[in-house]
């Protein structure tokens, strides 16, 4: 059980619809694919808090959270501050206590990530990383407990594993069609395709919302392609916020059950350009 409730807060709430430390490259390469830019953001903004319990059948295991928490100045950008947060029931505290908390930092016009922040408390286990972005030279510096670690290649105008949600919302999505962009994690650069598959009307304890379910496609040998899939409902309206996330495992479903939200303030027509270049 306690593989399963870390698998179930990690995998199916922090990472939301990237699942990337267990997902692997691509066979193919992302040259192959199109890269999409969306043209305004009218779905979210600062003050949007999304409230999840994260489920085992009836049981709730824990909590999660999604904000947006303030637009900062970050390497002379404004910047969208976006954090996730998990943590275990009171109950499951005893058996086995998870505190985590994943940050990313995100610029607000052309939307790509600068940096990325991860501390995971689950257990006895304990893990801090910092990624920053350079964009001008697409090398990605991770630090580990504050010691530089590696420096990676990463491409243009990636997302990291939790900006990659807010991401998909900014598109104007339609069933039968995919979203396609390059994602890092950490070490790892690859690209992602999101399949919008069909609408459905979901009911949730925050209320009952007309949905698209889309779902990440895995091309390669996976955790999700071993072991089962993941779904995220997101409303069918301009918010595309997300209601429900669902993963398919061989101990049974698990999902992240919105309980409440509060809507941010989105910008007016946030231009993100479609030339693939950051502005300077």
């Amino acid at each position: 059980m306690l593989t399963n409730f870390k698998t179930l807060l990690y995998l199916v709430l922090l990472n939301g619809l990237c699942v990337v430390n267990n997902w692997v490259y691509a066979k193919t390469p992302f040259a192959a694919t199109p890269i999409q830019r969306p043209v305004v953001n009218n779905a979210f903004g600062v003050g949007e808090r999304l409230m999840f319990s994260v489920d085992f059948g009836a049981i709730t295991a824990g909590y999660a959270s999604l904000e947006v928490l303030q637009v900062i100045e970050l390497a002379g950008r404004r910047t969208y501050r976006i954090r996730a947060e998990a943590k275990s029931s009171k109950g499951f505290d005893y058996v086995y206590k998870v505190r985590d908390r994943i940050e990313s930092f995100v610029d607000s016009i052309d939307f790509y990530t600068l940096r990325f922040v991860k501390r995971l408390r689950e257990g006895n286990y304990k893990d801090d990383k910092l990624v920053t972005y350079d964009h001008s030279t697409r090398k990605a510096k991770l630090l580990s407990w504050g010691k530089e670690d590696v420096t990676t290649d990463f491409d243009s105008l990636t997302q990291d594993v939790l900006s990659a949600l807010y991401f998909v919302r900014l598109f104007d999505l339609k069933v039968d069609s995919s979203v396609y962009f390059p994602v890092h994690d950490i070490k790892k650069s690859y690209p992602l395709r999101v399949e919008v598959q069909r609408r459905e009307r979901v009911k949730v304890p925050a209320g009952e919302f007309d949905c698209l379910v889309v779902e990440p496609k895995l091309q390669s040998e996976g955790i999700f392609k071993r072991k089962g899939r993941i779904w995220v409902w997101l409303t069918n309206d301009e918010k595309k916020m997300p209601v429900k996330m669902e993963s398919e495992l061989p101990f049974g479903a698990i999902s992240a059950n919105l309980i409440e939200y509060h809507l941010g303030i989105p910008p007016a027509k946030l231009t993100l350009y479609n030339d693939g270049i950051p502005t300077k």
